[in-house]
């Protein structure tokens, strides 16, 4: 169980055991909490305070293959922990990041520690999600948006800013995730929901490593943007 930490402190100098006056630090606490839930370490707050990167180095350092990332005022409801039928939905306004690292591998270059090969899916209001076969479902209000164009999107180098998820709903999703980031997204794009910043990315709702997903609420007076997305890494 996570007891602290930033992300790029985490991810720079890795994670350590025990409570820290230093609150960039990244520790834990090795057994855990009540131990209701098993199938992934959690993680509170993420989008809002760019904790990804400290979720992703967490579960690399303690062995750990999926994390589940709350965002404020959001919850999941799991039925069935602990067996093959598990799974939640999620509830509330904003979402929940699955980190997958199945898949992932860790590595020391001369830039510092880098971690390839993690995935990331980006869940929303009532969608639901199969801890046992790792599939997500989305809810039945939502529906696919399409490329309108195919310009890329400019560099910004601070994946971890939250100006930029507060005001352009943009989370990241890529398969290499690394000391150093290339984000691609733009304080001078429009929000998901709005425009081009989203629409001119391919779509996808499965956990690829291809361009990211997002999904939006169906009818024209409910566009806000339920889903995020930018081809960034995490």
């Amino acid at each position: 169980m996570v007891s602290g930490g930033e992300s790029y402190e985490g991810l720079r100098d890795g994670s350590a055991p025990g409570y820290f006056d230093d609150p960039t630090r990244l520790g834990y606490l090795p057994h855990g909490g009540f131990g209701f839930l098993r199938s992934a370490l959690i993680d509170t707050h993420t989008g809002a305070y760019g904790r990804e990167g400290r979720a992703y180095r967490l579960a690399a350092d303690t062995g750990h293959d999926r994390v589940y990332a709350l965002e404020e005022n959001t919850a999941i409801v799991v039925e069935n922990p602990g067996t093959r039928h598990e799974h939640f939905i999620v509830l509330g306004p904003n979402g929940v990041a699955v980190l997958d690292l199945r898949h992932a591998r860790t590595g020391k270059t001369k830039n510092g520690w880098t971690l390839r090969g993690a995935r990331y899916n980006y869940l929303t209001d009532h969608d639901r999600y199969d801890a046992h076969t790792w599939q997500t479902r989305p809810s039945a209000d939502k529906h696919r948006l399409l490329p309108t164009g195919t310009a890329p999107v400019p560099v910004n180098t601070d994946v971890f800013y939250r100006r930029h998820h507060e005001e352009h709903g943009v989370a990241s999703h890529d398969d290499t995730i690394r000391d150093e980031f290339d984000a691609l997204y733009s304080p001078g794009e429009p929000r998901c929901s709005a425009g081009p910043l989203c629409q001119r990315l391919p779509r996808s709702t499965s956990n690829t490593p291809s361009k990211a997903a997002t999904c939006r609420r169906a009818g024209p007076d409910r566009e806000r943007p339920v889903g995020r997305c930018s081809s960034a890494p995490t």
